[in-house]
């Protein structure tokens, strides 16, 4: 049962004194209904606007009210429409209003006023349906029409099933909770089609519960094609130029897409339809993928490992480090990325802290960069003394849904070399950051540097007495206090903040090279600026300008800025731009370093 609708109908007598200036021009507009004695007519028509369509065209069931007379017509309040198999109804779409005016016999103005509501009807199949009738309330009446059910033949557009092209990718029938599927669709047509518009209907976009749609991975050259009849949707599609399909030249564009299902269900993808107009009035061709569902199935509880943090699919892991050879105390720089079709974006990255063989090291920071088909994480370690000769292996628990089960995988074993003076102590670490010294050992101060230390009878001069020494001390705790402040205020130069703000132009450098699309471009810059200005990326999403975070930048900076951050983001969410390349961003990045400190 739809919703009660409001009519949305003029006055009746403010458009009555409108007409009554052009009096003259109603004598000649042929009579539709006549009004006599006073007395209102009203009637109600239900009607298809055609029994025939191609699979693929759209028609609509009319729903008209007339009102003839003194009174104005009531709206559509409620309307129940039949179900039938192969037949998708839409919403009630309307009211249009339409009014004229008519002199009847006696000379005096009549007026006719007409409410329209229309509802799509869309055939999944070819063949002949029937529609019953339906109750509805319309103008404050009951009734059930029309007169009698009405006939829809639906028939195969051969033309178009030779002209335009419209494949799909075979997608699985059931996936697991939290696995990606890709839903690749070839569109095009052929060459001899000339003129016209092209229309992609794809009513499930945007519409599935428990979806999410990953970043598009989009290549070569980028077109929108419009979704709804008012032009007012676009879908981005990668041209893939003209290409010989049977002996003859073909327009082909591809629509791919990842999605992932976070819940058990069905996902359904009703038809999709592919309508190009040839420009001559309602004349177009119809292609189209019939409706499909999706069973997404939960990941079983049996077997599931401890450690699993919600990883599925298939995927790799490798590892990787600037450099291997350090000096104790140094910290060293591990990159671990995963690759495949699995859900790169949605599982928890190792915590090294719980992971077997990393006792030996201090986790200072790690960073983690997320794309749908790559994910790069970036840990910090400091080796706990010079006998760590080895970067143990890094597990993670995956759910394979080929198998239905769980596997491991891991990076390889890594060998490094600390280098540095021994301690004779087993671990030279011990107890700093914990508050605690364990008993019988002390930490090592290996910045305290050791001065020759003068013996001999003390001297009975004048020297500077205990009250000297006293004043000394205060005047050397007041001069710390005052250095510690103006530190804090300025920065520890040795602190984590200046170290990410030093190195903010090198990471973005790395970043960019393991970067997979526009999107992946801005988060890297996002990173960037938070490093240099001391915030978090977050307040960096979706901000076009540097005012108010980064002080002292000059004009033609803000409008570098401002412009290659509006580029990024239509291509990263729109398409159909040019997305800038990594020199870009990072010429942009390094006027930011040279222009403002």
């Amino acid at each position: 049962m739809h919703a009660p609708i409001q009519p949305k109908t003029p006055p009746l007598r403010r458009v009555r004194r409108a007409l009554m200036l052009v009096a003259p021009l109603a004598l000649v507009t042929p009579f539709a209904s006549a009004q006599r004695g006073g007395a209102s007519q009203s009637s109600v028509d239900v009607s298809l606007t055609s029994g025939y369509a191609k699979l693929g065209e759209e028609v609509r069931i009319v729903i008209r009210a007339t009102v003839s007379g003194n009174r104005e017509v009531g709206g559509l309040e409620s309307i129940e429409l039949p179900e039938v198999e192969g037949l998708d109804f839409g919403r009630v779409m309307g009211p249009s209003t339409s009014s004229r005016f008519e002199m009847d016999g006696r000379g005096r103005m009549v007026g006719t006023q007409t409410l329209t509501y229309a509802v799509a009807v869309a055939a999944s199949r070819v063949g002949t349906f029937e529609i019953p009738r339906f109750p509805l309330r319309i103008d404050g009446r009951d009734i059930t029409a029309p007169d009698a059910p009405m006939t829809l033949k639906v028939l195969e557009d051969i033309e178009g099933s030779r002209a335009l092209v419209l494949e799909l990718e075979e997608l699985p029938a059931r996936v697991f909770e939290g696995e990606p599927y890709t839903f690749d669709l070839t569109i095009g047509w052929s060459m001899g089609v000339r003129g016209g518009s092209v229309l992609l209907q794809v009513p499930w976009w945007g519409r599935q519960d428990g979806v999410i749609e990953l970043q598009p991975q989009l290549t070569g050259a980028e077109r929108g094609f419009p979704i709804d009849r008012r032009g007012r949707s676009e879908l981005a599609v990668s041209d893939l130029g003209v290409r010989d399909r049977d002996g003859a030249p073909y327009q082909l564009y591809r629509l791919r897409r990842r999605f992932v299902a976070t819940r058990p269900g069905t996902v359904s993808f009703p038809r999709t339809v592919l309508e190009v107009s040839r420009g001559r009035g309602r004349d177009a061709l119809y292609q189209v993928v019939p409706e499909f569902s999706i069973e997404v199935v939960p990941v079983p509880e049996e077997g599931r490992p401890l450690d699993w943090t919600g990883a599925v699919g298939p995927i790799e892991v490798s590892r990787d480090a600037q450099r291997r050879d350090i000096d104790l105390g140094d910290s060293l720089e591990l990159s671990v990325r995963y690759s495949g079709s699995g859900n790169l974006e949605f599982f928890e990255a190792p915590k090294l802290e719980r992971v077997e063989g990393f006792e030996r090291f201090r986790v200072l920071a790690s960073t983690d960069e997320k794309t749908p088909f790559m994910r790069a994480i970036e840990y910090e370690l400091v080796p706990m003394g010079p006998d760590v000769t080895e970067v143990p292996p890094i597990p993670l628990s995956v759910f394979d849904p080929e198998s239905g089960g769980y596997v491991t995988i891991a990076t390889e074993p890594m060998t490094i070399r600390v280098s540095g003076a021994a301690s004779d102590e087993e671990d030279p670490f011990a107890g700093l950051g914990s508050g605690e010294v364990p008993e019988g050992r002390a930490p090592t101060l290996r910045d305290i540097q050791p001065r020759p230390v003068t013996t001999g009878p003390r001297s009975t001069g004048g020297g500077p007495g205990a009250g000297a020494g006293l004043i000394a001390l205060l005047v050397a705790f007041g001069g710390w206090v005052t250095t510690r402040r103006a530190v804090r205020r300025s920065g520890d130069p040795g602190g984590r903040r200046a170290r990410a703000k030093r190195g903010a132009l090198g990471a973005l450098r790395r970043e960019l090279r393991g970067a997979d699309g526009p999107g992946a471009r801005a988060l890297a810059l996002e990173r960037f600026l938070a490093a240099r200005t001391g915030t978090s990326p977050g307040e960096w999403i979706g901000r076009s300008s540097l005012v108010g975070s980064v002080d002292g930048a000059s004009a033609a900076l803000e409008r570098s800025f401002t412009e290659l951050r509006e580029r990024l983001d239509r291509a990263a969410y729109q398409g159909g731009a040019a997305a800038p390349g990594d020199d870009e961003v990072v010429a942009l990045a390094r006027r930011i370093v040279q222009e403002v400190r």
